[in-house]
């Protein structure tokens, strides 16, 4: 189950990448930040509906899937918009 949750992740490293070098490491704790905060919630959530290790691990694959989706919306803006 996990792994349709690391898959998205592999497609942020070329942003992580950007945002480090473009001295933009605050965007990308932020986003960092944002996807921990969702995947406690969504761990904390879904184990009080199932008690199984199979809960945790689709919150940790929503909050990777998250996470990608941010992380490559922000770069694309970040690319379009840049000065």
């Amino acid at each position: 189950m996990l792994i349709l949750g690391i898959y998205p992740v592999t497609l942020v490293g070329f942003s992580a990448n950007y945002f480090n070098s473009t001295n933009k490491q605050k965007s990308y704790i932020t986003i960092q930040m944002i996807a921990l905060i969702i995947n406690i919630f969504l761990s904390i959530i879904l184990l009080k509906i199932n008690y199984n290790i199979i809960s945790i691990a689709i919150g940790t694959s929503i909050s990777y899937l998250i996470y990608s989706i941010l992380m490559n919306i922000y770069f694309w803006i970040s690319i379009k918009y840049k000065n």
